[in-house]
């Protein structure tokens, strides 16, 4: 009976210990993004940042707050980021959503951990598409690979996985530098 009582009485005191650690710990969440992080952009100036990036390599990727194949593949397109050097690798988001929609997509970006300028789709639509590339139809999501001379090396629509997000960067920087990723 005192090993019950032991174990009730311990179960007890990590309840009350969890309480006030929880009660008092700081805040961990993700502070909003200013409106300063979400640009508005026409294809003729997503393709000006593609060519001023002096990374190896730069996807654009194009998704939607609404899409969610895009909210799916989002968490590996930031991993990718984090683990690659900004030499290697340039990240560059281009959400579809509305103008309107604005808190919303940067409320995700927050939540996601984005901390660098993203854009926002401007101009036409038609002229957008048309000008990413010339297959897209504009589905979401929609990813585009440059090399570090600005030149696509790679285009698709619908999500992907990590690894073949890794294996495309992978093999564009094995050819820019020679070595394994």
């Amino acid at each position: 009976m005192s090993q019950k009582f032991s174990v009730i009485a311990l179960v007890a005191l990590i309840a009350v210990i969890l309480y006030f650690v929880v009660r008092t710990a700081p805040n961990f969440t993700r502070p909003a993004l200013g409106s300063e992080y979400l640009v508005t952009v026409e294809i003729e100036g997503l393709h000006e940042r593609v060519q001023a990036s002096r990374a190896r390599v730069k996807l654009v990727n194009v998704w939607a707050t609404w899409c969610l194949p895009c909210l799916e593949e989002f968490p590996y397109l930031m991993r990718l980021k984090r683990e690659l050097s900004p030499e290697d690798f340039d990240l560059i988001f281009v959400s579809a959503d509305v103008e309107e929609d604005q808190e919303k997509v940067l409320a995700f970006l927050s939540s996601q951990g984005v901390d660098f300028e993203t854009y926002l789709m401007g101009g036409s639509d038609e002229e957008f598409i048309r000008g990413l590339h010339p297959e897209w139809s504009g589905a979401l999501p929609a990813t585009a690979i440059y090399d570090s001379q600005a030149e696509i090396r790679d285009f698709w629509i619908g999500d992907r996985s990590f690894e073949y997000f890794k294996d495309r960067v992978g093999e564009i920087l094995n050819h820019e530098v020679g070595t394994n990723f």
